[in-house]
């Protein structure tokens, strides 16, 4: 939940006003781009084996939705089983107990309809 998909495009996507924390703890998309590349979670996509819920707020500021949608187009294209929630009013996580009541139980029922998936 709530993690960038691809580091390039989340750089991109950032505030300006974040860019440099970002480039200091994560790194430069110019000076860094092979550490970004390797660390990007787009390139490790082919050894994802299990089902995946996704879970996303319409309105972070940090992890955009159009990064989780590139994520969950891209695993339809392969065919891998994806539960994608977006929630309008949410942010970087969930603060209204109503999406937090179900988030929660979406993603347990969608653990317990996929068994042995950790």
């Amino acid at each position: 939940m709530f993690r960038p998909y691809d580091l390039f495009t989340f750089m991109d996507t950032l505030p300006d006003t974040w860019q440099t924390h970002f480039h200091l703890t994560i790194g430069h998309p110019e000076r860094d781009h092979d550490f970004l590349l390797e660390r990007s979670p787009e390139t490790h996509l082919d050894a994802l084996a299990a089902p995946m819920p996704v879970v996303q707020g319409r309105n972070d500021p940090c992890v955009v939705v159009g990064e989780s949608d590139m994520l969950v187009d891209e695993l339809r294209e392969r065919d891998t089983e994806i539960g994608y929630l977006v929630f309008d009013g949410e942010g970087h996580g969930m603060v209204k107990r109503a999406n937090k009541v179900e988030v929660y139980t979406r993603i347990v029922g969608f653990f317990a309809d996929h068994p042995g998936v950790e």
